[in-house]
């Protein structure tokens, strides 16, 4: 019985191990050093933030991803 515990405790060692990696690898957290908005300019409430409201962010990833679509019309 205690063979099967300790291969439990090791195959949850392993798996936590990992997630423990993996978790070390994200990317920073952005911070807005100019509390400003980053598609009007407009001030954000804190550097947390990088749209004033929803409307800007939206229309910045729109931006964003028609500027993907033709780089990459470009390159094929």
């Amino acid at each position: 019985m205690a063979d099967e515990v300790d291969v439990a405790n090791n195959a949850q060692e392993v798996v936590l191990s990992a997630m423990i990696q993996r978790s070390s690898k994200k990317s920073p957290m952005f911070i807005n050093h100019e509390q400003k908005c980053l598609n009007c300019g407009e001030p954000v409430e804190t550097t947390a933030h990088k749209f004033c409201c929803h409307e800007c962010e939206e229309d910045y990833r729109a931006r964003k991803e028609a500027e993907i679509r033709r780089s990459g019309r470009r390159n094929a």
